[in-house]
């Protein structure tokens, strides 16, 4: 086991503890690899002892197909929050992430990535919302092993204290934000050849994509203009 201070993470004055324990080895051989290794690290308040965020990462059924279906994963998820939310009342936003199974491109030849794949897992995050609104740094993050069912991953998120957030009643109209951030951030037509783990798709695409060099920038609500980010 290793315990590492994490230092003042959430607020000024609040110390965190990070414990890792690990336990197994890689072996086998390069057409039959063993994978048997597990990690489990659990982060807590060091004054009170409170669980913010733990995870297990536990490498052997790399590879194999869920057999907890995504709704009984999606309803465990519910019940482990419901347990560890605010007390009061609270708006969340729930956001189901894709398995690696489900993101696979249908030009891959699946028999290929036989080691490559992860042991099958439902990630949740559950964003408080304020007026209907997501605030993104308020989330819970869940993650529910698709083999055991169980819970393997959690963390609290951003613990910052309560502020007053801007009113929504007085904001530009999406198609005038959607007309802004087209001016301030263009698309750019660009040859495109999708690639999986070493296999490239049958042909290159041509697809407008996003200029990344106009990174940085955000279109504020209540006036509708370009905000550029200082980058210090």
């Amino acid at each position: 086991m290793r315990e590492d201070e994490r230092g003042d993470n959430l607020k000024p004055g609040i110390k965190m503890i990070e414990y890792n324990w690990g336990s197994g080895s890689r072996a086998g051989n390069e057409d039959m690899p063993d994978y048997s290794i597990r990690l489990l690290t659990i982060i807590m308040l060091e004054d009170t002892g409170q669980v913010t965020d733990f995870s297990l990462y536990d490498e052997s059924g790399r590879g194999k197909k869920a057999i907890i279906s995504r709704e009984t994963a999606q309803e465990t998820a519910i019940q482990f929050m419901q347990k560890h939310l605010e007390q009061g009342t609270a708006e969340l936003e729930m956001c189901v992430y894709s398995t690696q199974d489900d993101s696979i491109p249908d030009w891959v030849d699946r028999s290929k990535l036989q080691y490559y794949g992860q042991r099958p897992a439902f990630k949740f995050t559950f964003t408080y919302t304020h007026q209907g609104i997501p605030v993104l740094d308020r989330f819970n993050f869940v993650t529910v092993d698709g083999l055991t069912g169980g819970i393997t991953a959690y963390s609290g998120g951003n613990s910052s204290s309560p502020v007053t957030l801007p009113d929504s009643k007085n904001i530009v109209t999406p198609e005038a934000a959607k007309a802004e951030f087209l001016k301030s951030q263009p698309l750019r037509l660009v040859y495109l050849w999708p690639e999986y783990f070493g296999q490239k798709a049958p042909k290159p695409l041509l697809v407008y994509m996003q200029d990344h060099s106009y990174g940085g920038q955000y279109i504020d609500a209540l006036t509708g203009k370009t905000v550029t980010l200082e980058m210090k």
